[in-house]
């Protein structure tokens, strides 16, 4: 869900069946590390691990293009972390 907090608010997509999603941001060049995604992991629960706020989930959305949108999350895969 796209909040008035979002950095995504003012990239709206509005698909056919009337849900509102965004246009994906991709980032590249900043330094990372690599996460292996465990059972139960979300990208909201890492970013309140790693950030200190669940709402910084769009930090690792933007690095990890692979991740597609609404954001699948499997255990073994590998994601990378924004420093």
């Amino acid at each position: 869900m796209i909040t008035a907090l979002s950095r995504y608010e003012y990239n709206p997509v509005v698909l056919d069946d009337g849900a509102v999603t965004a246009s994906r941001k991709t980032v590249s060049g900043v330094p990372v590390f690599l996460y292996t995604l465990k059972y139960g992991d979300t990208l909201e629960s890492l970013a309140a691990k790693l950030y200190g706020d669940p709402a910084q989930w769009w930090r690792l959305a933007d690095v990890n293009p692979h991740v597609k949108f609404p954001l699948d999350m499997y255990p073994g895969t590998e994601i990378r972390v924004p420093q």
